[in-house]
């Protein structure tokens, strides 16, 4: 029996290798049945969801767009086309028009994503003139291929009329998909839904969103800056054209200069503020020389009543010390006369230079403080409080606590300015040294004296002999 002829027969040839090639393919499934079982489950996993159903249907809709619009993409209406690419051309103009939506729908998620609202409905205008050229492309092939009377020819005449431009509209679903596509693609089942992955999603998303309010917050700081600038340079070129701002100016008329216009405004400023600023120098001459040389008075208010009136008695200078030279002892009397008067002379001169040393204390008080004189000597205060206290000499509140002061016996939250003097006189300066400028012009005014040949002292003593 001759079995070539069967083995030659394509028949019995193609079954056997299909035997073949089905038991090989039924051995391996059987042994790897596990591993297989589970790439399918994840798969479906991964598959069968919202986003794999909105992309599945998403992809037979292009499909078939392709298919019906490759045809009317492949007509170039030349004769010099290689035959058959043409119609394969159209099919890949086709394939990549559909490709160009896909990647616009995910610009338009990724967009709305970050809060783009602006920038997903352009993305969203250019998916739709995408669709809709694809929409017209099916509908010129629908009207020049399809025959109402062949394919329809029970059906009413309004429905063999409309029936091309059914036909050609299904593009036009994919911008419906496109609008549903964020809630379809970002909202899970609430099965599968993990919270700590939501929450992840959230804070991701409002970080981007406060990234972007942050940098267009900068954004528009730095375009109010460029438009301020630009204003700016217009109104400066307007005024060197004469031009001000609303303001008429007829063509005969002579522009205005600026240079004029600011010179007549200085001269009013100037007369209006002049005789201010002379006053308020004139006023702060005299303080100073108050405080440099602050007046005599007769007697110092926080003095005792017997201080007040030997200090009267002392700064009147009437008194005239008898002059012992003068006196001759014509007799025995006289030379007691004489005695007694030298004696009495003593005590007052030591009295009196008891009180120049207290006049020298104040004096020493008023330059190291220059606001005492301004303050206190000017105004006649007897007390003050804490604060006005602290705010005179500069010391810190902390520290005239700590002081011992007498208090007024009627009102014990003020201190007697007669306690606060004695105090000042062993007291050291305060840190902030910036109030007392005026004690050093002070000093500098007392060396300048000592080089002349006079001092502070020296003027003192002779005011008082």
């Amino acid at each position: 029996m001759n079995i070539v002829p069967y083995l030659i027969n394509p028949y019995i040839s193609s079954g056997v290798v299909a035997t073949v090639f089905s038991v090989a393919i039924l051995v391996v499934v059987i042994r790897h049945m596990n591993a297989i079982g589970k790439s399918l489950a994840q798969l479906h996993a991964r598959v069968m969801t919202r986003t794999g159903f909105f992309w599945s249907v998403n992809l037979v809709f292009m499909a078939v767009s392709i298919l019906h619009a490759g045809i009317f993409f492949g007509i170039t209406g030349n004769g010099r086309d290689v035959p058959v690419v043409a119609q394969y051309l159209g099919f890949a103009v086709s394939f990549f028009l559909d490709l160009v939506t896909i990647v616009l729908i995910q610009a338009m998620l990724e967009a709305r994503y970050r809060g783009e609202e602006l920038r997903a409905r352009q993305f969203l205008a250019f998916i739709a003139i995408c669709c809709a050229t694809s929409t017209f492309a099916n509908l010129a092939i629908s009207l020049n291929d399809f025959d109402a009377h062949i394919v329809l020819p029970h059906a009413p005449l309004w429905v063999q009329v409309s029936s091309p431009y059914v036909l050609a509209s299904f593009p036009l679903f994919v911008i419906m998909m496109s609008i549903a596509a964020e809630l379809i693609i970002n909202v899970r089942p609430l099965d599968s839904l993990n919270e700590d992955e939501y929450e992840a999603d959230e804070k991701k998303r409002l970080n981007i969103l406060q990234i972007r309010n942050t940098y267009l917050q900068k954004q528009v700081d730095e375009e109010l800056r460029a438009l301020t600038i630009q204003a700016q340079m217009r109104a400066n070129q307007r005024l060197r054209k004469g031009q001000w701002a609303k303001s008429f100016r007829w063509f005969w008329e002579k522009p205005l200069s600026a240079d004029i216009v600011i010179a007549s405004v200085t001269t009013q400023l100037k007369a209006m503020y002049e005789p201010r600023i002379e006053e308020l120098q004139r006023r702060l001459e005299d303080v100073q020389q108050q405080v440099t040389m602050p007046p005599v008075q007769d007697a110092w208010w926080w003095q005792t009543a017997e201080q007040q009136e030997s200090t009267s008695s002392l700064l009147a200078g009437q008194q005239k010390l008898p002059d012992t030279s003068e006196l001759q002892p014509r007799s025995q009397s006289g030379i007691l006369t004489a005695l007694k008067n030298r004696e009495r002379s003593d005590v007052s001169v030591s009295q009196k230079t008891g009180k120049m040393q207290a006049l020298r204390e104040v004096m020493e008080v008023v330059k190291r403080y220059p606001k005492v004189a301004a303050e206190w000597l000017e105004k006649g205060t007897k007390s003050a409080s804490l604060d006005e206290i602290a705010e005179v000499t500069g010391h810190s509140r902390r520290q005239l606590s700590q002081a011992s002061f007498q208090h007024a016996t009627r009102n014990k939250d003020l201190i007697l300015i007669a306690s606060v003097f004695e105090w000042l006189k062993t007291a050291p300066l305060p840190e902030n040294s910036d109030a007392f400028q005026v004690e050093k012009d002070a000093d500098e005014d007392d060396e300048k004296r000592a080089q002349n040949g006079h001092s502070m002292v020296q003027t003192d003593e002779w005011a008082f002999q």
